[in-house]
């Protein structure tokens, strides 16, 4: 009965011991393991302030791939009319997209296009923005005292995300606040989001950052500095993909208009004649960006009439080391 116990007690602990071993290699695993965010914009149409039609489909298609979280880059409603238009538009793009996306246990960082402001407004900082995204639909708090709620910042693993306001102060973001927050990150990878592109090309808005060539130059040579190698923005209802050199740092411009806004049909030729033009392609659909460690791994996908998605574009690059704080 002796011998019993004692290989009883020894068959526990060993079944212990693999039962440790497993979890800690699961952990590390997960830990090294890539991890997915989406970004798409421009989802305004004639039904009710949307393109229920698209935005539902790709909803449905992003819910399958299971982000992390899904970044949205304005113009999500037709808007631009009444308080009161404006502000049910919005539940409207709420009730279709981020909240069956949050029960799916999927956040959505969004920030503001110019037609999520009323007509006629005087005051951007009192628009219904703020009515709709409240309560479990606040966004971080974390931004410029007068922007609270709509320039944001958050972290997440090895990655920090800037979300940037352009309409308080129209085409312009605030300068300081980025160069804040530049200025202490310690993440190995930095992504940005506005609503308007800092390169715009011919044919397309007038109406972007390149308004104030002076205060888009230090935005962007801020970012190419601190190692953000990407930034998202919408406004153009198409998908384009360029860069510039920016003294030897290649900043990467994502315009990812394609939500169910009407398409635009561009060119890919850009003002500025220093940005090279990559891929230009007039689609629905959504991009899909997946950061293993230093790794990141981009893929545009298009919305098909099927259903189905198709991968247009890949592009992938390795990040510089992370900074340590002092």
């Amino acid at each position: 009965m002796v011998y019993m116990k004692k290989k009883t007690i020894v068959l526990l602990f060993n079944c212990l011991a693999v039962f440790l071993l497993f979890s800690c290699g699961s952990q590390q695993t997960k830990d090294n393991d890539g991890w997915t965010f989406i970004v798409l914009g421009d989802s305004r149409g004639s039904s009710s302030g949307i393109n229920e039609e698209i935005l539902v489909k790709l909803r449905k298609r992003i819910a399958r791939e299971k982000p992390e979280f899904v970044l949205f880059s304005g113009d999500m409603i037709y808007g631009r009319s009444d308080y009161i238009t404006v502000k049910q538009e919005l539940l409207e793009w709420r009730k279709a997209f981020m909240e069956p996306l949050l029960k799916e246990g999927i956040r959505v960082y969004p920030v503001r296009g110019n037609h999520e402001l009323v007509k006629g407004e005087t005051d951007p900082l009192g628009s219904p923005w703020h009515d709709v995204f409240s309560g479990k639909y606040s966004l971080p708090s974390n931004g410029p005292l007068e922007e609270k709620n709509l320039t944001y910042s958050f972290k997440y693993r090895n990655a920090l995300f800037l979300n940037l306001d352009s309409c308080v102060v129209r085409n312009r973001i605030n300068q300081k606040w980025v160069d804040q927050q530049l200025s202490k990150n310690t993440s190995q990878h930095i992504f940005v989001q506005s609503h308007e592109p800092i390169y715009s090309m011919t044919g397309g808005h007038r109406d972007t950052l390149e308004l104030y060539p002076a205060h888009r130059d230090d935005f962007a040579s801020s970012l190419a500095e601190a190692g953000c190698k990407v930034y998202f923005c919408g406004h153009e209802h198409t998908y384009a993909h360029s860069f510039k050199d920016i003294e030897g740092r290649p900043l990467h411009q994502f315009i990812i208009g394609t939500a169910g806004a009407p398409l635009y049909d561009l060119d890919g030729v850009y003002r500025d004649r220093m940005v090279n033009s990559v891929n230009i392609s007039n689609v629905y659909g959504f991009m899909s960006v997946e950061i293993t460690e230093s790794r990141v791994n981009i893929e545009m996908k298009s919305l098909e009439k099927d259903g189905s998605l198709k991968v247009i574009e890949f592009f992938s690059y390795t990040a510089r080391p992370a900074k340590t704080s002092e």
